[in-house]
């Protein structure tokens, strides 16, 4: 899983799940993350990952499929019933390239949350018999864009999170 020590400075650790006895799910804020403070302008203000390990990798891809939200459809409505403001949302799904999975699915995401501009990838992947999710958020900048690095960070953590789910099935 995803540590606090992968994760850019700022973060804590906010809230983990271990109750699903297949899977465990963790979510890291930056606790000025609601705030107007321009210290998180540009910044990742958010990390949620969440894994769920199966018998095999067959098992896995059905996981994979039954989660829902395969389609920016899917991620728009997820979002908008989260409470972002209509006609804020926008998602796309990417080719971004994660190494060493098994399928995998990404969107960008983009939309406004109680006025602030927000930015995300979304991932799922599978990696033997294990699916994972992450959804890394970023304030957008003062120009309302999405920063430089966020692709780049978001895959460097999904990454991460995939690294270690190799090393543990080895």
């Amino acid at each position: 899983m995803v540590q606090l020590q992968d994760l850019p400075e700022g973060l804590l650790l906010v809230a983990s799940d271990e109750s699903d006895p297949d899977g465990f799910s963790v979510v890291y804020l930056n606790p000025l993350a609601p705030s107007d403070s321009p210290a998180v302008v540009g910044k990742i203000v958010g990390v949620v990952a969440n894994v769920s390990l199966h018998a095999d990798a067959t098992t896995a891809q059905r996981a994979f499929n039954s989660q829902g939200n395969l389609t920016s459809g899917a991620v728009i409505g997820e979002i908008l019933g989260g409470g972002a403001e209509p006609g804020s949302v926008d998602a796309q799904e990417l080719a971004a390239k994660v190494p060493d999975v098994d399928r995998q699915l990404v969107f960008r995401v983009r939309y406004t949350l109680n006025g602030t501009r927000l930015h995300e990838y979304r991932y799922r992947v599978i990696s033997g018999p294990a699916v994972a999710n992450v959804i890394v958020t970023a304030r957008a900048l003062q120009s309302g864009s999405e920063p430089a690095s966020l692709r780049a960070d978001s895959l460097r953590i999904v990454g991460t999170q995939v690294e270690r789910l190799r090393a543990a099935f080895q």
